[in-house]
């Protein structure tokens, strides 16, 4: 009997974390009546509000970290909030910040932030990714976070001149951009291959644009390669290819000229 209680009374210590963060000891006040579930309600000394998932289970370091990021939300000029909700990944405190209003410059930018706001820590910095609605725009606003204002001026110029900020900002626009440009740039000197491969008398033209690329990745993987080294590659991936071809390649891709 005494074993069975021993065992029940371990169970029901070791159910109970450790390391659990002492909210009282930092001014934070348990809101026992606004839990959801697992979102905890806390309440600063200022009566500010905010949740916490499973908040009453997270460690000291982790409950540091999100009052820091709670004093920063809570310093913002000219912002009301509906909701602010934190959750701990790992070593990561995210924060999904609902607002109520945000007035920047007499406009309120809640109507545009239809989802609210995220923001999460990553390493010793505090960084942001949500998006912004403005007519057809959805448009992405992500980076590090410095201020308050400088994160609001730059919802303003989405809001203001969508087209513009997409083309200057947004990260997605610029990588689909750079595809482009990589693409448009790797048709051009298929093409310069194809037309320094046509002579007045030659019946030849486009090079295969398998042999095209295995070529380059050949000579990418080992910049010292020789063209007799790539001629046995691509004999073994049984591609053909005539020595002056790759030679062509080399030069256009690489701008290397054979002596």
């Amino acid at each position: 009997m005494k074993r069975i209680l021993y065992i029940i009374v371990m169970i029901a210590v070791t159910s109970v974390p450790v390391f659990s963060a002492d909210w009282s000891s930092k001014g934070i006040t348990h809101d026992t009546e606004t839990d959801k579930g697992s979102l905890i309600g806390f309440r600063d000394d200022g009566n500010h509000f905010f949740y916490v998932e499973d908040g009453l289970n997270v460690t000291d370091e982790e409950a540091t970290a999100i009052l820091k990021m709670k004093d920063i939300f809570f310093s913002w000029q000219g912002v009301t909030f509906k909701d602010i909700k934190f959750s701990v990944e790992g070593s990561v405190i995210n924060a999904v910040v609902i607002p109520a209003e945000i007035k920047n410059d007499s406009l309120d930018l809640v109507p545009y932030l239809p989802a609210g706001m995220l923001f999460y820590t990553q390493n010793e910095s505090i960084q942001y990714n949500f998006r912004v609605k403005k007519d057809t725009y959805f448009l992405k606003i992500a980076g590090a976070f410095i201020s308050d204002k400088v994160l609001f001026n730059k919802i303003v110029e989405a809001i203001r001149t969508p087209q513009t900020f997409v083309q200057r900002r947004d990260p997605d626009y610029l990588l689909s951009q750079i595809d482009r440009m990589n693409y448009e740039s790797d048709l051009l000197k298929k093409s310069i291959i194809a037309l320094n491969n046509k002579g007045f008398f030659s019946n030849r033209g486009p090079v295969d644009p398998k042999a095209v690329d295995m070529v380059v990745r050949i000579k990418m993987k080992n910049p010292s390669v020789k063209i007799s080294e790539i001629e046995a590659e691509l004999v073994k991936e049984k591609i053909t290819i005539t020595t002056s071809e790759i030679e062509l390649i080399l030069n256009v891709y690489f701008n290397e000229f054979s002596k």
